[in-house]
């Protein structure tokens, strides 16, 4: 009780971080991959030579260097990775050439919070470590127990699920055709997904067809939930590639290696070729919500507030759906919501600023609880305009979510609403 809610929603501000009056926040898993585990040092090489294949990362160069036990070289990293620090026992993100991120800062995490390394198929658990502490990067400074980010929280390691037999993937799941001749002769459901092992590609049935889902850009795994007795997972490489192959042939699996779906949170164990068996849930699902729309011509009012007709689901869910645009939570938590809009009119785009859209809950404008901004961005010929933002909001079991908007200034441009080209992402980060 007497919890700040200001203060503890704002979760990225280093007071928040390690605040007792925030820790009664439900805990979340991270999935992260470590890819380098060694000494960190601030904005300069280390002073020391290590022993051969040790890896330093310097922090404010976002540099992961290497010792060949006379002196350090630069490792060439193309992507973004994660650092495991070993003395201090934190971990820190990093975009190459980028300054490196703590990442309990990044992932707004609290004690209790577990992440889970995929690469390494190791869990740890970020604990408070209740001892006097020096400075996080300056050792002369007075010691005294700190209250912001890394210094008194440390991961530790909690299990080590195994080697080479642990794998993370994003899992989807819905129909196999063979061919997009096949799959025709299907009628779907609403937001139905359908793979292609011809092709590797992935359809969506839109209420009427099946249309090729061109929001889905990320390799993935699928999982075919449609035919009894059967359940394969087939490797879904962004960009689609055919024919297809099953995952446990394109990773060369054991019986008994495992694969975290880093989707839902459940983990599968692999029995045989196409036989998978659910073995748990080790993170809570996200119940996640992605959904667009089927109009490209919704008006927008001279007067009042509209709610954008986002009704058509990427993926399935567990939403219920309500009036076009608003979706009804089927489970509590707290959830990140993010969209993008877009807007036209064939008067001219100068005045589509005068626009003005947000998240809203059970219809109302969040006020002081989502942190978002919107960035007019001209389109083609200056006719059309997108509208982006993001914020993390609190859903009870029946609450709605949806994105309105209205007019800030009535009268002038007639303006229209491109729905096909619009979409609302939901998913729940704590709870």
């Amino acid at each position: 009780m007497g919890r700040d809610h200001d203060k503890c929603d704002k979760c990225h501000k280093k007071h928040c971080i390690c605040d007792e009056s925030c820790e009664e926040r439900r805990k979340q898993m991270i999935t992260a991959g470590i890819s380098f585990s060694g000494i960190c040092v601030k904005d300069s090489p280390p002073t020391t030579v290590e022993p051969n294949g040790t890896f330093a990362l310097v922090k404010e160069w976002g540099v992961v260097l290497q010792s060949d036990g006379a002196q350090w070289h630069s490792v060439t990293v193309t992507d973004p990775f994660f650092f495991f620090c070993e003395p201090d026992k934190s971990i820190w993100f990093t975009k190459p050439g980028k300054r490196s991120i703590n990442s309990i800062e990044k992932f707004c995490a609290r004690k209790g919070d577990t992440l889970l390394d995929c690469q390494n198929g190791k869990i740890y658990v970020l604990t408070r470590q209740e001892v006097i502490l020096p400075s996080c990067d300056d050792p002369c400074k007075p010691k005294r127990k700190h209250k912001f980010f890394g210094c008194d929280l440390i991961w530790v390691l909690e299990c080590n699920i195994g080697g080479t037999g642990f794998f993370c993937e994003n899992i989807l799941s819905g129909i196999v055709a063979d061919n997009l001749a096949a799959l025709q002769l299907i009628v779907g459901s609403d937001g139905d997904l359908a793979f292609l092992l011809d092709t590797g590609e992935i359809y969506l049935w839109d209420g009427n067809e099946w249309i090729l889902n061109e929001l889905i850009n990320q390799t993935s795994v699928y999982r075919d939930d449609s035919k009894e007795g059967e359940n394969c997972m087939w490797y879904a490489p962004f960009p689609f590639v055919g024919p297809a192959v099953t995952y446990s042939m394109f990773k060369g699996l054991s019986p008994g290696d495992l694969l975290f779906d880093t989707n839902l949170g459940g983990l599968w164990k692999f029995i045989s070729e196409c036989v998978w068996e659910f073995d748990c849930q080790i993170r809570t699902d996200p119940n996640i919500l992605s959904v667009t729309g089927d109009a490209i011509d919704q008006p927008v009012p001279d007067v009042g507030i509209i709610i954008v007709g986002l009704n058509i689901p990427v993926q399935p869910n567990t939403w219920v759906a309500g009036i076009p645009g608003v979706w009804e939570a089927t489970s509590e938590g707290l959830y990140f919501v993010s969209y993008t809009i877009v807007a036209s009119t064939t008067d001219g785009g100068s005045e589509l600023g005068t626009l003005r859209s947000f998240i809203a809950r059970n219809n109302l404008f969040l006020t002081g609880e989502v942190y978002q901004s919107v960035f007019p961005t001209p389109g083609e010929n200056a006719v059309y305009m997108s509208f982006s933002s993001s914020g993390y909001i609190p859903l009870t079991v029946g609450a709605t979510v949806s994105i309105n908007l209205e007019k800030i200034i009535p009268g002038g441009l007639t303006i229209v609403l491109d729905t096909v080209r619009s979409i609302m992402n939901v998913h729940k980060v704590q709870g």
